[in-house]
């Protein structure tokens, strides 16, 4: 990729029951930027992209997981003041 500016973060999805999905999340470009410059931990945000998954080996076993490419977002919530 091209773009220089970077964001990665994890978001957390809750089942409505008693476990919450954590998924990492990457932006590249002004995407990036802009959710660099205004979401922070704590606040909502909705996603759409694509799915990447990361495969390595660590110990002997293989491990892998999936993560989103952020293609498109929306922040969610109440906004502050």
């Amino acid at each position: 990729m091209n773009d220089k500016e970077l964001a990665s973060f994890t978001i957390a999805v809750d089942d409505r029951g008693d476990y919450t999905n954590f998924i990492d999340c990457t932006a590249w470009g002004k995407t990036a930027e802009t959710i660099a410059n205004h979401f922070a931990k704590g606040k909502q945000i909705g996603v759409s992209g694509r799915l990447r998954q990361d495969r390595w080996e660590k110990d002997g076993q293989k491990r892998s997981k999936v993560g989103v490419v952020v293609e498109n977002f929306t922040f969610c919530g109440k906004k502050e003041d």
